[in-house]
């Protein structure tokens, strides 16, 4: 029992400290001043050598940020994420391209599963849930769900018991 409770415990507080951290380096980084800026820039080396996790002092984050599982995280220069985001591990928000200078901008309750990229000047309604893996390149409205399609077979021609894709029959 004690084991899961440690467990639980450490778990809580590495998102916290993520969350934190990144906290402290977007708001630093919004105050000008020689001092902000290092102070930023500190916090987002730890981000980065702790957790991978890089989150410019630029962005707009509001509060109730939540990550289930803080590692890889990657959020843009220029990036807004409304309030009770949830951002789950190994997701991408940023610009297209080096020149293109629009950024996303998530609303509010939105949740980013693990793998979601989110790239370009797109706008994500509150309440908007983007499943694994997805490229989101699109606006969504408010409450849409982007899901991938399920893992469907392609090809069964090497699976024993099978002949042209199709089961044999006796």
């Amino acid at each position: 029992m004690k084991r899961h409770i440690r467990a639980l415990a450490r778990s809580y507080y590495s998102q916290a400290i993520s969350v934190r951290w990144i906290y402290v380096t977007t708001r630093a980084g919004a105050r000008g001043g020689l001092f902000w800026q290092l102070v930023a820039r500190y916090y987002g080396h730890k981000l980065a050598r702790r957790f991978g996790i890089y989150v410019s002092h630029n962005a707009t984050i509001g509060p109730g940020l939540m990550l289930p599982h803080p590692v890889g995280i990657v959020i843009g220069e220029g990036c807004s994420i409304g309030d009770n985001a949830t951002i789950y591990q190994h997701v991408t928000i940023g610009r297209r391209s080096r020149n293109d200078p629009r950024y996303p901008v998530i609303g509010g309750n939105v949740v980013l599963y693990p793998g979601a990229v989110v790239i370009g000047p797109v706008r994500i309604g509150r309440f908007a849930r983007v499943g694994a893996n997805q490229v989101v390149s699109f606006d969504l409205p408010e409450g849409s769900v982007v899901a991938p399609p399920t893992a469907l077979p392609i090809d069964m021609r090497n699976v024993p018991g099978t002949q042209d894709g199709r089961e044999k029959i006796a």
